[in-house]
C-alpha cells in the first residue's frame, strides 16, 4: 500500500512590509496562494487554477477583491 503525503509543497514565497505571500502545491493538482499580513494579523487563502497561479501569487489582493473576498483593509479603502 502506498501512502501520499498531504503536506503542501512551497513553490514560491515572498515578503514585503509585513505581508508574506506563499504559493503552495497540494499534490493533487490543487494550488493555493496564502497571504499573511503581520501588521493587521489578517490571513487569507485563495484556491487558484494552475494557469492563474503566478498572476495570483504576484497580485493576491486584486484576485481576492475580484472574488469578493477582499481583506478588511481593502474594504475600508473602497468605502473611503
Amino acid at each position: 500500500m502506498t501512502t501520499t503525503s498531504h503536506i503542501p509543497r512551497e513553490l514560491d514565497s515572498r515578503e514585503s512590509d509585513g505581508v508574506s505571500v506563499t504559493l503552495l502545491w497540494h499534490g493533487d493538482n490543487r494550488l493555493t496562494v496564502e497571504v499573511s499580513d503581520s501588521r493587521t494579523d489578517e490571513h487569507f487563502s485563495l484556491a487558484v487554477r494552475p494557469q492563474d497561479a503566478l498572476d495570483t501569487f504576484h497580485h493576491p489582493y486584486y484576485h481576492a477583491t475580484a472574488e469578493g473576498r477582499a481583506p478588511r483593509q481593502l474594504r475600508f479603502a473602497r468605502n473611503a
